[in-house]
Order: structure tokens, then sequence, then C-alpha cells
């Protein structure tokens, strides 16, 4: 025994050693397995905080650790004392954390593939963006960027077109100022579940309504075109520069300016037309006044003619021959000391358009030059100049009165006034004329 002990006693020694050694380095092992559980457990804990920020999930309450200080035990669902306790439940937040990063992940893709979704409905190429280029975490914030700068030029064109929209509606006579706001609204409509959401923009109407308005604005372009050419190939004898074939092209403007031209000179030529039609009724009118006053100088022409024959009879019976010589020679006056001083006579004829009378006294009478006052029933009428003395007849010219006033059959006699030779007047002024000079 003594032997043995004595061969024991070594190993026992070593064995010794051996155990304090192992339970040394298994102690070592235990404080790194404790330490990195530790952090596991913490980087759990603040992966689950940050995936449940405003993700309304509520696990970040549920997953917790404090890692242990000086003095004190680790504490929250994943320290060791929660697991030594309960593995299930250990196991349940755990896995909470896991299904939180899965939904999470779930959730980024069905983003990532709505914005491709969206981005295609809004004519964006799909080669310019993809599904996976929102999902990698190197270029989904480049993806994101070309999303947004598509969607935001998609924005200003619809900006533009519903300005340009607002203004030509005003050009064609349509009101979407009034109806702006029901263009921009989006209707609402509840699903099967009576839930409520955004439908379609409910436009319709008014596009509808600008539509018609610019159909309207369009027939009546047409309308005027189709007028005007019916109108220039009615006036077809006018000489038009006007191409109105080119009304529908985008030569219209020059061809209204050609138009303007050519209503110009048509105004013209019916201010021509008129101004000739208005010296026509003149000249129809004057004509009309010429053959009047020509049947009344014919008219007058037959009652001289008339009284020139009973001129003739009296001549006769007074013994002059009919060939107009005296029977009895009788010399002609040639000087105012020959003038019958009670000389009287009569107006054969008063002329109104040559304002003149024909008398009925002659060369043995009268000579030119000499005045002649002419009266009727006592007034006295005017003076007239003689100015033609015939055998039997003077001509004499109206130089004071109105010829229309002097009647055929008015008393003529010598006028106490004579044109130049006072002397004369005061030798032939008739015994009986007191009338003055101002009086005739």
């Amino acid at each position: 025994m003594a032997k043995l002990g004595k061969i024991l006693a070594p190993i026992v020694a070593v064995l010794a050693v051996a155990a304090a050694v192992l339970s040394f380095l298994v102690s070592n092992r235990r404080a790194d397995f404790v330490g990195r559980a530790a952090i596991l457990s913490s980087g759990v804990a603040a992966v689950a905080q940050k995936l449940d920020v405003q993700s309304g999930s509520g696990v970040s309450s549920q997953v917790t650790f404090t890692p242990a200080a000086p003095g004190t035990k680790e504490s929250g669902s994943l320290a060791w004392a929660s697991y030594k306790t309960d593995k299930g439940g250990f196991q349940k937040t755990v896995d909470s954390a896991v299904n939180l990063a899965a939904s999470l992940n779930a959730q980024r893709n069905l983003l990532a593939q709505t914005m491709v979704e969206m981005a295609i409905e809004l004519r964006l190429p799909e080669s310019e963006l993809a599904t996976e280029k929102l999902t990698d975490l190197n270029s989904y914030e480049k993806g994101a960027a070309q999303a947004k700068a598509h969607a935001a030029a998609i924005r200003e064109r619809d900006d533009l077109m519903l300005a340009t929209l607002e203004a030509s509606s005003a050009t064609v006579g349509f009101g979407f100022a009034n109806n702006k706001d029901v263009f921009l609204a989006r209707a609402k409509r509840i699903d099967e579940n009576g839930e409520e959401s955004l439908g379609s923009f409910d436009c319709q109407g008014v596009l509808e309504g600008y539509a018609s308005a610019v159909t309207l604005v369009k027939k009546r372009q047409d309308d005027f075109a189709s007028t005007l050419r019916e109108g220039v190939a009615a006036v077809n004898s006018y000489d038009w520069s006007a191409d109105v074939s080119a009304l529908d092209s985008t030569r219209y403007g020059s061809v209204l300016d050609d138009l303007k031209d050519d209503f110009s000179g048509i105004n013209s030529k019916l201010v021509l037309l008129k101004t000739t039609q208005e010296e026509l009724k003149n000249v129809q009118a004057e004509k009309e006044k010429l053959e009047e006053s020509n049947a009344e100088l014919i008219a007058s022409t037959e009652k001289a003619e008339k009284e020139i024959a009973a001129l003739r009879k009296k001549m006769t019976d007074l013994g002059i021959a009919d060939d107009g010589t005296s029977v009895v020679e009788v010399k002609a006056v040639s000087s105012y000391d020959d003038l019958d001083k009670a000389l009287q006579g009569r107006v054969l004829l008063s002329n109104k358009e040559w304002n003149y009378v024909i008398v009925d006294l002659g060369n043995t009478s009268l000579m030119k030059g000499v005045r002649l006052a002419i009266s009727s029933q006592g007034k006295f009428l005017g003076t007239a100049e003689v100015t033609e003395v015939q055998e039997k007849v003077s001509l004499a010219e109206l130089i004071r009165g109105t010829i229309g006033d002097i009647p055929v059959g008015a008393q003529v006699i010598i006028s106490s006034q004579q044109k130049g030779d006072d002397a004369a007047a005061a030798r032939v002024r008739p015994q009986g004329d007191n009338s003055s000079t101002d009086g005739e």
C-alpha cells in the first residue's frame, strides 16, 4: 500500500495541477462566451430598436438587453437569466426581431416595386429604373433620385399643360377657371369592406366641355373660310388678289391681308359707282331741265313767230312791203337826237336762259346802246340795253331787274339814264317821266 501510495501521489498531484489548469482555461473560455453572448444580445436589441423606429410594430419594447456592469447582472429579454428560465420565450423574442427584419425587407421590396411601377406608369423607360436598383444599398439613392426627378418633370409638364389649358380655354370661350377645382379633384370610392379611398380624377366632363368649345371654334373657322371662298367665287367680276384656297394653310395671314386690300378696292369701286350714279342723276335732271327749257323755247319761238306774223300784217297795213323794205323811205336812228321822246313799245319775247327781251321797235326808233325802261301795270320791272337792231324789232339785254318778272306785252320806253351820256339822257327823258335813276 505504501508503495502504491508513492506511485499514485505524483499522478494525483499531476492530475490536480491539470484540473486546476483546465478549470482556469474553462473559466476564461466561459467569460469569452458570456462576453460574446452579451455583444450578440446587445446587437440584436439595437437592431430591433433601429428597425422598429416608425414601424409601429412595438418589437423594440419586447427585445431588450442591458449588459452587466460592475456589481450588477445583465438584464432584459435577451439576458442569460431569461434564457435560463424560459428558453421558449427567449426564442420567441429572437424570432420577433427576425420577423421584424423580414417584414421591413418585404416592405422595402414592395415600396421599390411600387416606385418602379409608378415610374413606368409615368412613362419612365423600364431600362432607366429597375427594382434591384432600389433594393441595392449601393444604388438605391441614385434610383430614388431618378424616380423623383421623373416625377418632378411630369409635374412640371402637367403644370405647364394646365396653365396652357386655362389660358387657351379663355380664347375658345370655355370657362375652365370655373371648373378647375373639379378638374383637379379625385373622385372618392368605397370598396366592398366599406373603406373609403380616392379614385380617378373626375376630369372627363371638363375635358369634354373644352373639346366641344375647341370644336365649335374650328367649325366657326371653317364656316368663315368657306363663306369667304364662296363670296369670292360669287363676285367673279372682280379681279381678286387674295388666294382664298390657302385660307386653311399657314399662309392664311397673308391671305387675309390680301382680302383687306381687295375689300378696300371693292369699296373704292362702289364709291366711284355711287358718285357716277349721282353725277348721272344730275345729268339726267339737267337734261330734263334743258328739255323743259327747250320746250319752253320752242313754245316761245312759235309764239314769237305768230307775233312776227301779226307784226308783218301790221307792217303791211302800214304800207311796208313783204320783203321788209318800206314803201316810204324812213331814215334810221343814228344819234340820241333822232330818238322819239314819246316813244313807246311792247315786249314781244323774254328769254330767261339768255336774259334778253325782244321789243317791237326797229332801227327807225332805236339804235345800239339805248337803254329802255320796262314796266307793267304801272310797276317798274327793270332796265334793258339794246344790243341788236333790225328793221322791225330790236334785241335788248336785261341789265337791271329779274327776267322772270317781265311778261310778254310789258311796256318799254326810253330810259332816263343812258350809258355815258348824261346830257343825252336829259334830252331823251320823256315828258311826265319823273322817275329817278334809283327808281329804275
